[in-house]
C-alpha cells in the first residue's frame, strides 16, 4: 500500500509541472508551425510560378494547392497565433457572428480544396503515365484549367452551409462560443 502511495506522490508533481509547461509548448509549436507553413507555401509558389511548370497540368493542381495552404495559414492558424500574441482582439474578433461563420467556412472550404488539388495531381500523374493513349489524353493543360475553377466553385457551393447554420451561442454567463 505505501509503494502505491509514494508512486502516486511522485505522479501529481509530474502532472502539475506538466499543465505549467504545455500551453507554453503549445504557443511555441503554433508560432513553428505558421512560420514554417508559410515559408513551405511562398516557397512552392514561387518554384511553381516559373514558366516551364505553369505549361504543366500537375504542377497547376500542385501550384493550386500550395495557394489554398497559404491561405489556410493566415485565415485559420493566423487566428490561433492571434490568440496568444493579442487575447483581447482575439476575444473580440473571434465571437463575432460575421468571423465566427466565414471562419468555419474557411476551415471546411480550404481544407476540402486543398485535398482535391492534391487528388486531381495524383489522378493527372496517373493519366500521364498510362498505357491507355486515352487516359494519356485527360492530361492537358487546357482541361486543367477547367477543373480548377469547377472545383472551386462546387466546394465554395458546398460549404456555405457553413456561413447559414454557424452562430455565436453563450458558452456561460460572462462568455461566448462559435
Amino acid at each position: 500500500m505505501s509503494n502505491s502511495t509514494n508512486q502516486s506522490n511522485e505522479v501529481l508533481p509530474d502532472l502539475s509541472r506538466a499543465l505549467l509547461i504545455l500551453p507554453k509548448m503549445d504557443k511555441y509549436m503554433l508560432l513553428f508551425i505558421y512560420s514554417s507553413g508559410i515559408l513551405g507555401s511562398l516557397l512552392n509558389l514561387i518554384t511553381l510560378l516559373q514558366k516551364k511548370f505553369r505549361k504543366n497540368p500537375c504542377s497547376l493542381y500542385f501550384l493550386s494547392a500550395s495557394l489554398t495552404d497559404f491561405c489556410i495559414m493566415n485565415a485559420v492558424v493566423m487566428t490561433d497565433v492571434l490568440r496568444y500574441l493579442n487575447p483581447p482582439l482575439f476575444t473580440y474578433i473571434n465571437f463575432t457572428v460575421i468571423w465566427c461563420k466565414l471562419q468555419q467556412y474557411f476551415i471546411y472550404f480550404l481544407s476540402c480544396l486543398s485535398s482535391t488539388f492534391i487528388t486531381l495531381a495524383c489522378i493527372d500523374r496517373f493519366c500521364t503515365s498510362s498505357h491507355s493513349s486515352q487516359l494519356r489524353k485527360l492530361s492537358q493543360i487546357k482541361l486543367t484549367r477547367l477543373i480548377i475553377p469547377f472545383v472551386l466553385s462546387i466546394w465554395s457551393l458546398f460549404s456555405i452551409h457553413m456561413l447559414i447554420l454557424y452562430d455565436v451561442v453563450p458558452a456561460t454567463c460572462e462568455s461566448n462560443k462559435c
